[in-house]
């Protein structure tokens, strides 16, 4: 009977030890599947910026050559480079902690 039982608990064991290893491979999985994630949303975003950053590069030209008959004033194209300025940091900032956030040590 002692037999049994000792048999019983290295199964028990060797189960326990299977599940471990299951959630790990299953933990990086995960991890794995994060990361393709993020590459992908970053590129995406990138493309954002730069369509983002090309349309005002475009209205500034625009703006300076007088011969397309568009024209902004000088408060405006301030405030335009101003507020893409700083979405451009916005944005990059929260992509860049999304890609690479801080751990937390217990």
């Amino acid at each position: 009977m002692g037999e049994t039982l000792e048999l019983r608990l290295r199964q028990a064991e060797l189960r326990l030890r299977e599940a471990e290893v299951d959630l790990k491979k299953a933990e990086i999985d995960d991890r794995k599947q994060d990361r393709e994630e993020r590459k992908k949303y970053a590129i995406r975003i990138f493309g954002l910026l730069i369509g983002y950053i090309f349309f005002v590069v475009l209205m500034l030209f625009g703006t300076g050559y007088w011969g397309c008959g568009f024209s902004l004033s000088d408060n405006l194209l301030i405030a335009l480079v101003t507020t893409t300025t700083a979405n451009i940091i916005g944005i990059y900032t929260i992509v860049a902690r999304y890609l690479f956030p801080t751990k937390v040590k217990d």
